[in-house]
This record gives structure tokens, sequence and C-alpha cells, in this order.
């Protein structure tokens, strides 16, 4: 009888580091890639994709020169030339968190701090981390931007000290470069204290230096490294200082309470706030989840790797201390200038720098409960990360959609005020929004102003939330009555109405009305039509004020 002595082939046998790659980019595509649908604008993109597509320069120029940020002004103009303005920032700002992943990833790759495995994990859950929810709006995408050249000169730094000559100083040319620009991200200028340190430490093991040679060398070696946030400080408020409604932007505050009272906030919403919402939008996924159990079996049988014993390699404790001390460098700038994040909206943008920091102290948590030193990552581990990881896509995906669906509502809502007899007359709309839809359900003046000149024409009128809004913010908003604002031709003694927001006849759900209008959206622009007046009721009916003396209606 014949015996098959053929060999058993194992799935380790071809795999490579290389199929990483390959992994983070179908990570990102499937966290990030809702993004390059979404077609909405909000907040102050409403501003500046109003600017842009009107060809009016000097509204982007005297908004991003008072604030003292040429290169953000430089960026926005050269999205102005795209033929789809909202598209174009929606891949750009795609591409600047799928590149922020990989360039994590080959930074790790270059300091071998850990096994390409755990780089992998790391890449993944910084890639998906649901703290900052506004990264695609016209306004954010900048500040991603400027995120991912800083990872990019990180990784030119430290490819450079593998380098000699002309290489050596060309990489490290670059990195200079690339940092000064990627300062305008202020808090950048902090958090590159964390980039000092890691070079210092790679530094040493490549040289095999002691700690005193690495602190009497890495002075005079790396001082252009080290004086360049001065130098940028420098340049920055000799040229471009920050002046006119921006003269006070971000000041810092020197109220000890008040600064703990922000960290306290930063932990709560930024950490916590995100584990907890994350994990509860799992469980109402529980399918998903028994898919990706088995992934996490599926990794752990065949892509695991032993943690590098070339002496490379650091403890979990000293991955988790810098991990700590980086998520340190990344909030302080915020809690020092009173800034903090919420759970949800607008101001989940102030945890730009979270997500690195979480990522390598999950990792580092995991190496610490769930494998032996220079062992493999165990099963629990694998379940452990496979469910994070989960957990923080579904997050980042459903935000997604929420944001989607607020902009349906808004189609909605401008389809119908263009069909309502009378509406545009008024100057002043006092907004009862009785439909809330999407992460953030508060409109700001100039989001209304905007929405009103796309569907009437014009500058003249302003919504105001009844909710939080008084009669005195008429008086007090009277700086912004200009056409930087889209409120050039506002007259606040104007006539006055109350817009009232109701749901349609038809019920949906935030994923039914998404689904149904990109369905429509591509299939049949006469249906989408006919879809969007039924999302929304609209009435708008005048308001009797003693401010309206101007009110010709009256």
């Amino acid at each position: 009888m014949a015996i098959n002595n053929a060999p058993v082939i194992s799935w380790k046998v071809w795999y490579s580091p290389k199929w990483n790659y390959a992994i983070i980019a179908v990570v990102a595509l499937i966290v990030q890639g809702p993004i390059l649908l979404m077609d909405g604008v909000y907040w102050d993109g409403w501003l500046i994709y109003t600017s842009l597509a009107e060809k009016n320069w000097n509204n982007i120029y005297s908004m991003f020169i008072e604030a003292g940020s040429p290169t953000t002004l430089y960026l926005h103009w050269f999205m102005g030339y795209f033929p789809n303005i909202i598209l174009g920032y929606r891949v750009l700002a795609f591409i600047s968190i799928a590149c922020s992943s990989l360039l994590v990833y080959l930074i790790g790759n270059e300091t071998k701090w850990v096994n390409s495995t755990e780089n992998l994990w790391i890449a993944l859950l910084s890639l998906a981390y649901p703290a900052v929810q506004v990264a695609f709006e016209i306004i954010n995408v900048p500040s991603v931007v400027w995120l991912c050249l800083f990872y990019l000169a990180c990784f030119l730094s430290f490819r450079a000290e593998r380098a000699v000559g002309p290489g050596h100083y060309g990489l490290r040319a670059s990195a200079v470069l690339l940092f000064l620009i990627s300062f305008t991200v202020n808090s950048l200028l902090v958090f590159y204290f964390g980039f000092l340190l890691l070079l210092a430490l790679f530094v040493r093991r490549l040289q095999s230096l002691s700690l005193r040679q690495t602190l009497m060398s890495f002075l005079p070696r790396y001082l252009d490294y080290i004086l360049l946030p001065l130098l940028y400080w420098l340049i920055k408020e000799t040229l471009f200082p920050r002046h006119g409604l921006y003269a006070n932007y971000n000041q810092f505050t020197f109220s000890l309470l008040d600064m703990l009272l922000k960290l306290a906030s930063f932990l709560n919403n930024g950490i916590y706030g995100q584990f907890k919402a994350a994990l509860l939008e799992m469980l109402n996924q529980p399918a998903l989840w028994l898919l990706a159990l088995l992934g996490a079996w599926f990794g752990w049988r065949y892509f695991n790797e032993k943690a590098p014993t070339n002496g490379q390699s650091v403890s979990p404790y000293s991955l988790l201390a810098y991990g700590v001390l980086l998520m340190g460098f990344g909030i302080f700038p915020y809690v020092a200038a009173g800034l903090s994040p919420t759970l949800t909206g607008w101001s989940t943008r102030q945890s730009l720098l979270l997500a690195l920091p979480v990522a390598l102290i999950i990792v580092a948590i995991a190496r610490l409960l769930f494998s032996e030193p220079h062992a493999e990552l165990s099963l629990s581990g694998w379940i452990s990360l496979t469910t994070l990881l989960l957990a923080f896509g579904l997050a980042t995906v459903s935000n997604y959609i929420d944001w989607q669906a607020r902009w349906v509502k808004d189609r909605s809502l401008m389809v119908n005020l263009e069909q309502l007899d009378g509406a545009n007359e008024y100057s002043v709309y006092w907004v009862d929004d009785q439909y809330p839809v999407g992460g953030e359900d508060n409109y700001r003046f100039y989001e209304w102003s905007s929405i009103f000149k796309r569907v009437w024409g014009g500058e003249t009128r302003i919504g105001l939330d009844q909710r939080d809004s008084t009669p005195q913010l008429l008086e007090h908003y009277k700086i912004y009555y200009t056409k930087d604002y889209n409120l050039s031709g506002f007259d606040p003694t104007g006539c006055q109405a109350t817009l009232v927001i109701r749901q349609g006849k038809s019920v949906y759900t935030n994923i039914e009305l998404v689904l149904r209008y990109f369905y429509y959206k591509f299939a049949d622009q006469r249906l989408l039509s006919e879809f969007l007046v039924q999302v929304t009721q609209v009435g708008v009916w005048p308001f009797t004020s003693p401010l309206a003396v101007n009110c010709r209606l009256q």
C-alpha cells in the first residue's frame, strides 16, 4: 500500500509580513472607506465650500491669515480647483488617514520595538479608534493631512539614521521640512517630544550606546531637531501672528483646577466613553462578533509571531510607559488651552492625537496579560484585540452613517424650503428642529445662513436655534455680519419667522435613510427628489418681534 509522504502545507509557509500592508489597506477601506461616499457639508465647512465654489479667494485668505495658518490657506486654495470640491476633500481625508496608519506600521518596523504582528495591531487599532468623529469635514481635513505629514517626517527621520552620505542629509532635511509644515497643528509641537524621546532610544539601540553616551551625544548631533519647535514658533509669531477674530484663539489657561477638569473630560470622553460606546455598538451586532471570533482563531493559528529575540524588542512595561507618556503629550496642549473633547460631535476633533497612544497601550496590556516573554500572543489575546478592532470599526462606520443621515435630512429640508411659497421673505428664522439626526443635533448660525443662501440665494438671512439662542444674540453676532459668514446683506431688524422641522410621513432609521439616498442618487435622480420631499416636513410662520422695526410684512 502506498504511503503518502507529501508534506503538510502550513499557512505560515506563505505568510509574510508584507501581507500586513494589504491588511491595512483592506481595513482602511472597510472602516474609513465610507468617507469616500459622504457628500455632506457641515459647520465651518459651509463657509469654506461656499467661498471655494464662488472662487472667492479673499474670504479664504482673510479667514486663515487671521488664524495665522498660511499652509492651511494654500491647501484650501489647492482643493478649490477640484471639479467636485466635496469629493476632493473626502478623498484627501481618506488617503491621509490610511497613510497615517501605514506610516505608524513603517515606523514600528524601523524601531523594532515589537514584532510585525503586534506592529500591525498598533496600526489597525490606531486606524479604527473612533474618538475623532469629524475628520471627514472640510474644516478638519487639513489637520488630518498635517498629522499624516508628521508621521511621514518621523519615518524619514528613522530612515535617515540608517543612511549615509547624501542620502542621510536628504532624508533628514526632508523630515525637518515636513515637521515644520505639520506644526500647523500646534498641538504637534508638544506631541513632537514623544518623537524626540523615541529617536533618542532608537539611536541608543542602533549604536549600542550607554545612557550617558546617549545623553552626551544626542544634544549636539540632533540640535536641529531639538530647536525645531522653537524655530517654528518664532517664524509663526513673527510673520503670521493670529489677529482679528482669531486674536485670542486657543490661548493658554493658567488655572490648575480648569486644567484638571479638562483632563478628566479628556479621559472620560476621549477614552472611557469611546470604549464603552464602541463595545455597546458591537454587542448590537452579535453575528459580526462571532465572525470576528473565527477570524481571531484563524489569525492566532496561522499568522501569530513570536516577539523578537534580537535584543531590539522592549518589555511590555516600557511599551506601556511610552504609550502613557505619548498620551500625555497628546492631551496636554489641549488641556493647557482650556479644551477637551466631547463624546460625539464637533469637539471630538480635540482627540486628534489619542489614537496612536491608545493603540500602544492596548497592545502593551495585551502582551502583559496574554503572552510570556518572547512568546506568541495567546488565543485570548487575539480574541481581545480582534474584539476591540471590531468594536472600534463598527463605531467609526456607524458615526459616518449618522452624519450622512443628517445630510440627507438637510437635503430634504432644502428641497422643501425651496418649494414653500413665501418662506424666503424673512431675515431671522427661529429654528424649532423637532427631527434631530446625526452625531450633533444643533446647527451654528452660519450653517443656517449658508443653507438659506444655497436655497434662495443672497446673504440676508440667519437661523437661530430656539433651544439655546436669545434675541440678544442678534446684537452680539454683529461682528459676523460679513461675507465671510454669508451674512453681508443681513438686517437684524428685518422680519422674523419660526422655522419648524419635523420628521416626514415616511419613517426611516439612519441606515435606511443613507441606503435609500445613495440608491436613488446613483440609480434615479427623479426618485431621489421624491424621496427627499418625504424625509422632512417644514413650516415657516411669521413671528412678531419688537426688534423687527424694518419689517415690511407687519
